[in-house]
C-alpha cells in the first residue's frame, strides 16, 4: 500500500513538472511545409520561383489570458525569432503553477517605449542586424530572398519593416486563441502568403520607415496563426 502511494505521488509530481515546463514553438512555413532557407519554391499564382535567405522578427510583450484577463507574462520581454537560429524558435512559458488560459497576446515588433531608449543588448543588440539608428529604431520584421521576377541585382528582394513614430508605426498587437489544455503550443507563419500579396516587381525592397512598410507590416501580422 505504501509503495502504491509513493508511486502515485511520484506520478503526480512528474505530471506537475510537465505542466510547468512548457514552451511556445514557432513554425515558419512555405505553402504549408516547413520553410528551408535558400531552397527554391514555386508560387503558381505569380508564376515565380522564390528563395528565402533571411526571415527574422520580434515578438514582444507576450501575455497569456483567460477570457481577456492576463494570467501570465514571461520575465523576458523581447524575443528575436530567427529561422537561421533554431534555438530562437521556442519561447519558454514555464511557470510555477498550472495555468488556465484561452488566449495568447503579443506585439509583433518593438514597442515605442523600448524604441526611444536606443540600442540595447541580447536580443536587442544591434549585432543581430535588426537596428537602424536611434532615429529610426528597430526593424520589426526582416524578410529577404530571391525572385525570378525581380529586376534588382541578382534578383534580390529585401523587406525591412520598421518604424515606430506616426504616421509610420509598424508594431502590431495581436490576440489569438490558444488553449492551455493543448498538447503543443505552436505559432505558425506561412511566408508564402505574405509574398503572394507583395509586388516583387514594383516594390522589391523597403529599407526605411514609410507608408508601404506600414501596409506590409499589417499583412504580416494577419498571417500568424495558432492553427496550421
Amino acid at each position: 500500500m505504501i509503495i502504491r502511494c509513493l508511486f502515485f505521488l511520484l506520478l503526480c509530481s512528474n505530471v506537475a513538472i510537465a505542466q510547468k515546463n512548457r514552451a511556445l514553438d514557432i513554425q515558419l512555413l512555405f505553402q504549408g511545409q516547413k520553410l528551408v532557407l535558400d531552397s527554391s519554391y514555386w508560387i503558381a499564382q505569380k508564376q515565380d520561383s522564390i528563395q528565402i535567405s533571411t526571415c527574422k522578427f520580434y515578438l514582444s510583450n507576450i501575455e497569456l489570458l483567460q477570457d481577456g484577463e492576463v494570467v501570465f507574462r514571461p520575465t523576458k520581454k523581447h524575443f528575436l525569432i530567427d529561422i537561421s537560429q533554431p534555438n530562437s524558435l521556442s519561447i519558454d512559458l514555464s511557470n510555477k503553477k498550472k495555468l488556465v488560459f484561452n488566449q495568447f497576446r503579443y506585439t509583433l515588433g518593438i514597442d515605442s517605449t523600448t524604441q526611444v531608449a536606443g540600442a540595447m543588448g541580447k536580443d536587442l543588440d544591434p549585432v543581430n542586424g535588426m537596428y537602424w539608428t536611434w532615429q529610426s529604431g528597430y526593424i520589426n520584421c526582416k524578410i529577404e530572398g530571391y525572385s525570378s521576377h525581380c529586376t534588382t541585382r541578382n534578383h534580390f528582394f529585401q523587406y525591412h519593416l520598421g518604424g515606430y513614430q506616426a504616421p509610420f508605426s509598424t508594431q502590431k498587437t495581436c490576440t489569438l486563441l490558444l488553449n492551455s489544455q493543448q498538447d503543443q503550443w505552436i505559432l505558425y507563419f506561412d511566408i508564402a502568403r505574405f509574398l503572394e500579396q507583395t509586388d516583387l516587381v514594383r516594390l522589391p525592397e523597403i529599407m526605411s520607415p514609410q507608408a508601404e512598410a506600414v501596409r506590409l507590416a499589417h499583412i504580416v501580422a494577419q498571417l500568424f496563426s495558432t492553427k496550421p
